[in-house]
């Protein structure tokens, strides 16, 4: 493609829309609201869109592709709709615009007899040649646009819009889709109540239409659209790109096609940049890219967006999994927000804070007056208190209960007020989704792996996440062949917390399968030392303190492990976790089986048998541990 040029005053989509509009106004022609809503939106200049933040609130800030600055695409659009006829009639009108003044007089004829300055005026008008709009409507303010655009237009823009005019058309008839179509066209004249007056140009799109034709490619005008388009264009990109939408090549291929000299006005093709590097984990090349961004955005003098490059710098050190340096930026990011007093941004920072806690338990400790003093300031802040304060603190003290191991009817009060709260608000994609990860996990920590079901079932589980259950199922069942592949891949380096702690789990699992007890207690002792995680993180730690108990009783050693099994005892009625409490008494049955008292374990069994049998995962334990004692 070629170099893409920005028009400052009219494009050839701005064109098209004209036209449509005068078929509308002026030709009794059928165009619906959708239709213009489509071909205008894009022309209309958008805000600022940074992925890293927008992904964040609650809804989407993005619902469908805007057109592409090409007549293939409007037409291809109208057949969707089934507008055939007037995709015809649009292409044919395009087709009989000679001269650039064609588009000066539509202009004149929309604004005399089709605009009028108050809704008052439209009523008073009894006889109108065509439809009436007043200025401040949605076509109104269109109209408006463009003539402010044409006056402001120089015998340069004038010059390039011709030819880009011209390319516009060529390109479009050198489609399938033309080919298509061509037969069905017909006659189609402009009609106007003024003389038009040319400005020596008659023909002149015509003749540069056919005289470019047999160029060589490289020898073509320009692709000519607004920078309003070009922003649209590049915001959906970004949008396709951060959730995981993939590319729109077309799009792609206009934004490859800017120049340098663009760039210092769209600060955000830097920010697209970033996120294709991100996708290949090109670590330089994606820094010097967020880098360029913030220099661009840095010049306009926002106080906020020191705080939140700071925001996106800690988000980027997290995409590659250095952890200390994420907590650092983070850290900066809070204080220059706080110092500001910006309740905004503070908001998103403990919305990027908790995300980081979910997927990395393992600091929760080094943020937890962090997160504890943000929530305070927030809920005290003189502003009126955004709600989803109030759904992030909930959600933060469930996941500390959670990994603390903390009192699992406290855990399911702060689990549910969030849920309450996040409830009431419109959810974009991406929050919907952690939403649901998030109480999938809830419950499938608490045992109810078919309530865990119901929310994993809206939403793509991490391929990891799914493999570690499906090789635990599959080594459940006897069947070792997938174990191996999943223990390589502990040596990746953007595994999660949880996951890291899951493939070592399994891998203890696996050589006490094997019958290697002295291999699996020497992998516990050295997760105990070495992982000081383990340590504080109580939820894995009793994970693990299970396997050093089967490892004893594997071993015909199950006394050996009563006093680490009283310490889980404890626990677990003090925090009323459930499904503990039945693998504790589980594995107490079946010590007391192994010293020969019987009837104890029998006894211990029948009263706890109903907790028992709510979590199927260990009903075949509860039957072998019946078949032993009769």
């Amino acid at each position: 493609m070629d170099e893409v040029k920005i028009g400052y005053s009219l494009t050839p989509h701005h064109i098209s829309v004209i036209v449509l509009i005068y078929l509308y106004c002026l030709r009794n022609t059928d165009v619906t609201l959708e239709i213009f809503l489509k071909l205008i939106s894009p022309t209309i200049e958008p805000l600022d869109f940074n992925p890293i933040i927008n992904n964040r609130s609650n809804h989407d800030n993005l619902e469908e592709p805007p057109l592409l600055p090409t007549l293939e695409d409007i037409v291809r659009y109208l057949l969707l709709k089934d507008e055939k006829t007037l995709a015809l009639k649009l292409m044919k009108a395009l087709q009989t615009i000679e001269s650039i003044d064609i588009v000066s007089d539509l202009l004149t004829e929309l604004k005399q007899h089709c605009i009028v300055d108050t809704y008052k005026r439209q009523k008073e008008i009894q006889v109108a040649k065509g439809k009436i709009f007043t200025k401040t409507s949605f076509i109104g303010r269109y109209i408006t646009s463009c003539i402010a655009r044409k006056s402001i237009g120089n015998l340069d823009d004038r010059e390039s819009l011709r030819f880009s005019f011209a390319n516009y058309l060529d390109t479009f008839e050198k489609t399938q889709l033309y080919e298509d179509l061509s037969e069905a066209l017909m006659m189609f004249n402009f009609e106007f109540d003024i003389a038009v007056e040319k400005d020596g140009g008659n023909d002149m799109v015509q003749f540069l239409k056919h005289a470019t034709k047999d160029l060589p490619h490289e020898s073509r005008s320009n692709l000519m659209l607004s920078a309003e388009h070009l922003r649209n264009l590049l915001n959906w990109q970004m949008f396709r790109i951060s959730t995981n939408q993939g590319e729109d090549l077309a799009i792609m291929e206009i934004v490859d096609s800017v120049s340098l000299q663009l760039l210092t006005r769209l600060p955000s093709i830097h920010m697209l940049k970033y996120l294709r590097y991100l996708q290949t984990n090109s670590y330089q090349d994606a820094l010097d890219s967020l880098h360029n961004y913030f220099d661009y955005m840095v010049t306009r003098g926002n106080s906020q967006y020191f705080h939140m490059s700071l925001l996106c710098l800690a988000t980027f050190h997290t995409h590659f999994n250095d952890s200390v340096a994420a907590i650092k930026t983070f850290d900066e990011a809070t204080k220059v927000a706080r110092e500001n007093k910006d309740t905004e941004s503070l908001n998103l920072i403990l919305v990027w804070l908790i995300n980081f806690i979910e997927e990395h338990p393992e600091y929760s400790a080094k943020f937890q007056l962090q997160v504890d003093q943000i929530i305070k300031f927030l809920r005290s802040s003189n502003e009126t208190v955004n709600i989803s304060v109030f759904e992030n603190a909930y959600r933060y003290e469930s996941l500390i209960s959670l990994r603390e191991n903390h009192d699992t009817i406290q855990l399911l009060e702060s689990s549910f007020k969030y849920l309450i709260i996040a409830l009431q608000q419109p959810r974009s994609k991406e929050s919907l989704r952690s939403m649901m990860s998030y109480y999938h996990n809830l419950w499938n920590t608490l045992g109810y792996t078919t309530l865990s079901e119901v929310y994993s079932a809206q939403y793509t589980l991490d391929e990891v996440d799914l493999e570690i259950s499906t090789v635990n199922e599959e080594l459940e069942k006897g069947e070792t062949r997938s174990v191996r592949t999943l223990l390589e891949k502990l040596s990746l380096p953007n595994l999660k917390y949880n996951q890291i702690m899951g493939i070592k789990l399994l891998e203890v699992k696996y050589l006490i399968f094997l019958k290697e007890f002295n291999n699996a207690m020497g992998k516990l002792l050295k997760i105990a030392d070495n992982s000081v995680a383990v340590n504080s993180d109580y939820r894995w730690k009793f994970e693990f303190d299970k396997e050093k108990c089967r490892i004893f009783l594997s071993t015909n050693q199950g006394q050996r492990c009563l006093p680490l099994l009283q310490d889980m005892i404890r626990q677990s009625k003090s925090n009323k976790h459930p499904l503990q409490c039945v693998e504790c008494m589980l594995l107490l049955s079946e010590v007391l089986v192994q010293v020969h008292k019987r009837e104890e374990a029998k006894m211990l069994l029948e009263e706890n048998l109903a907790a028992a049998l709510q979590f199927p995962r260990y009903k075949n334990n509860v039957t072998r541990l019946i078949s032993k004692l009769r």
